[in-house]
């Protein structure tokens, strides 16, 4: 009998000895990363979900069910499992590049059940190939804005398609 408390006790004591570890390894991953690409996590602002979105839809016309919608920096997946209970969308495609972020958001999506709706794929958002006709929702600061905004708006094709528009 001692020895099974013993035993169960080693093994208890060793796992929470592993997760500690795994949280320090972690923490630093996420410092050095974090560091490496200046985005910080910086949740959505509930009005955003609530009133802005909604409204863009509206006052544009748009028909979500032709739309992809892709949502960068996508963390927890917090908005992209929102917007897809109000709309229905072609498809949902969420971006994230920090590890930590694209495992919680993987195990968001698995606890919803919306893994098989959503799609997040761990990606930068600088070298992912958007598809045309897509609503692209990204929350994030100036600098990383100002790249997107080099890297893909000033192509030629995207710029024709926004300015027929």
């Amino acid at each position: 009998m001692n020895s099974i408390i013993i035993l169960l006790t080693s093994v208890f004591l060793i796992f929470i000895f592993l997760l500690i570890i795994f949280f320090i390894i972690l923490t630093i991953h996420q410092l050095f990363s974090m560091k490496k690409n200046r985005i910080f996590f910086h949740p959505t602002n509930q009005e955003v979900l609530e009133v802005h979105i909604p409204f863009i839809i509206d006052k544009y016309n748009l028909e979500t069910n032709k739309l992809n919608f892709i949502e960068i920096g996508a963390g927890d997946c917090n908005v992209i499992s929102k917007i897809s209970d109000q709309y229905t969308w072609k498809s949902l495609i969420a971006l994230e590049v920090e590890l930590f972020a694209f495992l919680w958001g993987k195990l968001r999506l698995f606890i919803t059940n919306k893994n098989h709706l959503i799609t997040l794929k761990r990606v930068d958002c600088i070298d992912y190939n958007y598809e045309e006709n897509s609503l692209i929702y990204c929350y994030m600061g100036r600098e990383i804005m100002k790249t997107m905004y080099i890297t893909h708006l000033s192509q030629p094709t995207l710029q024709q398609t926004k300015t027929s528009q």
